[in-house]
Formats: C-alpha cells, structure tokens, sequence
C-alpha cells in the first residue's frame, strides 16, 4: 500500500512540475540553440583531443627513439673505453 502511494505521490509532483514549465517559444528556441552550441564545442573539443592523443603519441616515440640512440652511443664509447690499451 505505500508502494502504491508512493507512485502517485511522485506521479502528482511530477504532473504539477510539468505544468510550471510554460516556457515562451522564444525561450525554447534559445535554450535549444544553447544546447546545439555545447553539442558542437563538445565534437569540436573531443577531436581537438584526438588529435592531441596522436601528437603525443608520435613525440613520446620520437623522445624514445632519441633514448635509444643516445643509450646506444653511450654503449658504443664504453666499450671502446673498455677495449683501449692499459
């Protein structure tokens, strides 16, 4: 039995919130353009990041590859430094 007054309970508050909202026309239509606004930053900004992810991406395997070669030199002249005469 509470259950079912519960439900109608929200079923009346919701009724009565739905007809507070008598926004004009105009209001609609600026809040639907708000909405088209943060809908399309938010494509815009999502591929911003994309391509920011690829960037980084590519940089942090140019900054290995330079790791890498500086390792490999660095081995190079210890072991020529290893192999010279005493």
């Amino acid at each position: 039995m509470k259950n079912i007054l519960t439900i109608a309970a929200l079923g009346l508050a919701a009724a009565g919130l739905a007809g507070c909202n008598k926004d004009t026309p105009q209001e609609n239509a600026l809040e639907n353009q708000a909405d088209a606004v943060r809908d399309a930053t938010e494509q815009t900004a999502d591929q911003i990041e994309l391509r920011a992810d690829q960037i980084d991406t590519k940089l942090d395997q140019k900054a290995e590859a330079v790791r890498q070669q500086g390792e490999n030199t660095a081995d190079k002249l210890e072991e020529k430094a290893d192999n010279m005469p005493r």
